[in-house]
């Protein structure tokens, strides 16, 4: 227990200090149970987040991903403005699908500009694609680590039950209080 009270204040610890320092922190959750976790927590500490898939090279081919936030900013901004308007009702129709399709894939990353400062995973366990690409990157990773998870790759592990959705509450709400002070 102290080993983890420990873990998790350097954790939070490292939060705040780089909320302090105005650096970016990309919030991850992928499991069922941390998806809407997830949302919440990125918009209560106005963080970008990935909640639903990660799509592979988010990280490691930023300038392209880049360039698909930027076509998907600008036919939401063509779609506000109308100028939508001149499609066919098919097209129109077509273009509303693709927007929700992309909202999916880039809703919680299409304000951010540049590759994070590190990485919050709220559910480590088989994400070590994601952990490889901030490794590649040079990101730092705090994740909270489960029994069934190695810690050794995460900068900042948290051990704590990820399976749990009060477990995540709990601590998804002690990380937005480092991240907003």
């Amino acid at each position: 227990m102290n080993k983890t009270f420990d873990m998790f204040n350097a954790a939070l610890d490292y939060l705040a200090q780089l909320k302090k320092e105005g650096k970016t922190v990309l919030i991850i959750g992928l499991k069922t149970q941390s998806v809407d976790i997830v949302r919440e927590l990125g918009k209560k500490v106005s963080m970008p987040f990935v909640a639903s898939r990660w799509v592979g090279g988010t990280l490691t081919n930023f300038p392209e991903i880049s360039k698909r936030i930027k076509y998907f900013l600008d036919l939401e901004k063509k779609r506000e403005q109308g100028e939508l308007a001149k499609y066919t009702k098919r097209e129109r129709v077509m273009f509303d699908k693709e927007i929700v399709t992309l909202e999916r894939k880039w809703g919680g990353i299409k304000h951010m500009s540049k590759l994070p400062d590190a990485l919050l995973l709220l559910d480590s366990t088989e994400k070590q694609a994601i952990i490889n690409e901030a490794k590649e990157a040079k990101i730092p990773v705090v994740a909270i680590v489960d029994t069934n998870t190695d810690p050794k790759p995460i900068d900042y592990p948290i051990p704590a039950n990820d399976d749990s959705i009060s477990s995540l509450q709990f601590l998804s709400g002690e990380i937005a209080k480092a991240l907003t002070t």
